[in-house]
């Protein structure tokens, strides 16, 4: 029993010191996310991505790279631009980059591993999504949307959208086209509702999963054990490579694990393999890529990610051992073992933060949505499956938004529950509601 309490206690200490090692960058990190939420969000993405070509793939990698959206959250963002009018070879590289990194991502990388670690990964990134966008639309099968097919209309003045896609002429303030207009007060509320309530919510349980690995990982795996029995180079870089692809983890809860293979004797280019292939890809996301790409192009999708992982770890490597001598990962080792206060302190307010959202999202009881219409609407009710993040949850009202006779669509992401409301007089089918739900990657349950 005693044995028993002491792991523990050498877990929990593990748990707390690499939370509160993460603590400051991640509150910085959410914020910047907050911000890009109000001034780069996906709708700007969507409006200023191109057409087809390199310069097409070029601006959709280098958008990624910022945008705080993980391998699930970037598939209705993708998906979304397919439909009016992205190439292939663009929402490769969109979906390449920008699950690997973002602007919170960065900013715990760069407290966690350092500036270099931190820049190469956004520059790996970028250069991934380049390469795979280019291998896509070359070698892919022959593109068959265009934006000529699906043209995107403005914004309508009179404030009666006849196209679904139109971004409608409201009051609310999530419209794309009152953001720029929102006081300075809303914005800023927008941006902390943004970075601590939505993203952090949506990441929530990833991170606390991927702190709960870097403390097991600290405690179980010996000091040189990868140095020993696995060897380095490519090797490592194999294993961190089969490890990284089927695992579903987001680019800032991959950090920690990464941080804690490092201080294990993983070479910082086998860290980066770990970090380039994890987020970008996972076994549950695939079948989703599947349909937006196709067959042969996600094939060569994930191969793009292997090969640019690979090169990328090969290079930052070489970095470390022929420019810095191995320099910054000794201070890496050193800058770990130590916490101040001020670190402290921000991992107590990141964890009431998580305790909130948590309460927010499982145990707080709401009344259930729509309960309130009356007779002069018809009422359907179902459940939407394979939802994990806000994102998720976007895509789907989007879609089915596009019926014309629907007034309203209330989903709750937590239950699946989704009812929507239309005139008495129309009748919405089932299959017509399962196809907008499918169109936007995901299953209706009636």
């Amino acid at each position: 029993m005693a044995t028993f309490f002491k792991y523990c206690l050498e877990f929990i200490t593990a748990f707390w010191h690499n939370f509160a090692l993460m603590a400051p960058s991640l509150l910085f990190g959410f914020f910047m996310a907050g911000v890009f939420s109000v001034f780069l969000s996906p709708d700007f993405v969507k409006r200023h991505v191109g057409k087809k070509g390199i310069v097409s793939i070029i601006k959709a990698a280098l958008l990624g790279v910022p945008l705080p959206l993980c391998s699930c959250g970037v598939l209705p963002v993708a998906l979304s631009l397919r439909k009016q009018g992205m190439s292939k070879g663009s929402a490769a590289g969109f979906l390449i980059s920008t699950p690997q990194t973002g602007v919170d991502s960065i900013v715990v990388t760069w407290s966690l591993l350092g500036w270099i670690f931190a820049l190469f990964r956004a520059v790996a990134a970028f250069f991934a999504g380049l390469f795979g966008g280019v291998m896509v639309e070359r070698l892919g099968e022959p593109d068959t949307v265009t934006e000529d097919d699906h043209p995107v209309p403005e914004c309508c003045e009179s404030g009666d959208c006849s196209d679904a896609r139109a971004e409608p002429c409201c009051d609310n303030d999530d419209c794309e086209s009152h953001k720029k207009n929102l006081p300075f007060r809303k914005k800023i509320v927008k941006i902390f509702h943004y970075g601590f309530i939505v993203l952090l919510g949506d990441i929530a349980t990833a991170l606390v999963i991927g702190i709960i690995l870097a403390a097991i990982i600290g405690m179980v795996i010996p000091d040189g054990f990868f140095e020993r029995y696995i060897g380095s180079g490519i090797w490592t870089m194999l294993v961190m490579l089969a490890f990284g692809i089927p695992l579903y983890v987001c680019a800032t809860a991959s950090t920690p694990i990464a941080l804690a293979l490092v201080l294990k004797g993983v070479s910082p280019g086998a860290a980066l393999v770990f970090l380039m292939s994890g987020p970008a890809t996972n076994a549950a996301s695939v079948s989703a890529i599947w349909k937006i790409l196709g067959k042969r192009s996600t094939v060569i999708y994930l191969l793009s990610i292997a090969v640019t992982a690979l090169a990328s770890g090969y290079l930052l490597d070489f970095i470390y051992v022929e420019a810095f001598n191995g320099g910054q990962m000794r201070q890496i080792h050193q800058h770990s073992k130590h916490l101040a206060v001020w670190q402290h302190l921000s991992a107590v307010i990141l964890a009431m933060l998580l305790v909130y959202n948590y309460l927010k999202k499982y145990l707080i009881i709401k009344p259930e949505a729509g309960t309130d219409v009356t007779g002069d609407t018809g009422v359907t009710k179902f459940k939407v499956a394979g939802m994990t993040c806000s994102h998720c949850r976007d895509a789907v009202i989007e879609s089915i938004r596009e019926i014309p006779e629907i007034i309203s669509v209330d989903l709750d992401l937590n239950t699946g529950n989704c009812i929507i409301t239309y005139p008495p007089e129309v009748e919405i089918d089932q299959e017509s509601l399962a196809k907008q739900v499918e169109k936007a990657g995901y299953k209706a349950v009636f």
